[in-house]
């Protein structure tokens, strides 16, 4: 009888669980981009909004331009108070 007193791992082992690893992130992710913009009542209201919800990409920058829409209109708002303070 031949014994081994082997510890650890092998680096084939080692390998075959970080691809694993690796192949379950890379389907979960697919997964959770599919649905960035979240469930129906989200969409709906992104979509009440001007926003396309089609992918995680165009999502982030349709909001990202209606904060900036946003924060323009505010700057205008404080700017006609102003004028409207020191009249």
């Amino acid at each position: 009888m031949v014994f081994s007193n082997k510890k650890g791992f092998a680096f084939i082992e080692i390998l075959l669980a970080l691809g694993i690893v690796l192949f379950l992130y890379y389907f979960l992710a697919k997964v959770y981009m599919a649905s960035s913009a979240g469930d129906k009542n989200t969409k709906k209201i992104l979509t009440e909004q001007g926003i396309d919800t089609s992918g995680g990409k165009s999502t982030l920058q349709a909001v990202t331009d209606k904060i900036h829409d946003l924060n323009e209109k505010e700057l205008e708002r404080a700017k006609q108070i102003e004028d409207i303070e020191v009249k």
